[in-house]
């Protein structure tokens, strides 16, 4: 009985983890969620805005040798950026997610 529980509890918090993994993965289209300012259920507009990790990378890139331009790549690119998911009605900020 006591090896049946642990096997239910096991397989419970597996899928748990997954759901939570596949909610990261896609955190940075947007989003159904309903605003704390103006209470409507709203699909958030993501903003991709220069961060902390963008600017390291800047950095770490000219500092090993990308020398002719290639240490800017990361502050154009939207893979290097902060993810900012703001409600369309009232331009409120919802969920920041931060690369690094």
């Amino acid at each position: 009985m006591t090896s049946l529980f642990l096997s239910l509890s096991f397989s419970l918090s597996l899928s748990v983890d997954t759901a939570m993994v596949l909610s990261h993965i896609l955190i940075d289209f947007p989003q159904q969620t309903t605003c704390q300012r103006c209470n409507q259920q709203v699909l958030t507009s993501p903003q991709h805005v220069r961060g902390c990790y963008a600017w390291f990378m800047c950095v770490f890139i000219f500092i090993f040798g990308g020398f002719l331009g290639c240490f800017l790549i990361p502050l154009y690119a939207k893979g290097f950026r902060d993810v900012h998911h703001m409600c369309p009605s009232c331009q409120e900020v919802l969920f920041v997610r931060k690369r690094f």
